[in-house]
């Protein structure tokens, strides 16, 4: 299980903190009372948009709610990725649980979301939205390999 393989830290504002950013290696349930959101994004330079989408699942792995949004003009890969975090936690709105986990194979964004103090640019706006929609749950955030995200992937393509 995910949760036993690395020790976490309560974070300020009910974040859980990994201390490292290893991948999961394989797709695992969250944990009971907790949702796990894994969330993707796919790029289409010749359509101009960028796809990105959330699965919500519980503790059996049952799909709760899913989604995909298209988003027109964005070509940038990190823009997507982290817009993709958003449109997961918003799927997870109306599901009763005050504890999310959040997957993503975007390793980068994972890692600025853990650490939003590490640079103020575009994506930084993103991240705070991120974080205050999140302010009233307990959120992890976690990378995982895209083989671990594969219904998200599936999803956004």
């Amino acid at each position: 299980m995910l949760l036993h393989r690395q020790e976490m830290i309560i974070h300020q504002k009910g974040f859980l903190k990994s201390p490292d950013l290893d991948a999961a290696p394989n797709w695992t349930l969250p944990p009971l009372n907790m949702i796990k959101i894994n969330i993707d994004a796919a790029i289409s330079a010749r359509s101009n948009l960028s796809v990105v989408s959330g699965v919500c699942r519980d503790a059996s792995g049952a799909v709760l709610r899913w989604g995909v949004s298209i988003l027109r003009g964005i070509l940038k890969v990190e823009v997507a990725e982290a817009k993709a975090v958003p449109f997961g936690i918003q799927q997870a709105s109306e599901v009763p649980s005050k504890v999310l986990f959040v997957e993503s194979d975007a390793a980068n964004f994972i890692s600025r979301l853990l650490h939003p103090e590490s640079a103020i640019d575009p994506i930084h706006v993103i991240i705070d939205d991120c974080l205050a929609e999140t302010a009233s749950r307990t959120v992890q955030f976690q990378h995982v390999r895209r083989h671990c995200n594969q219904v998200a992937h599936a999803s956004a393509k």
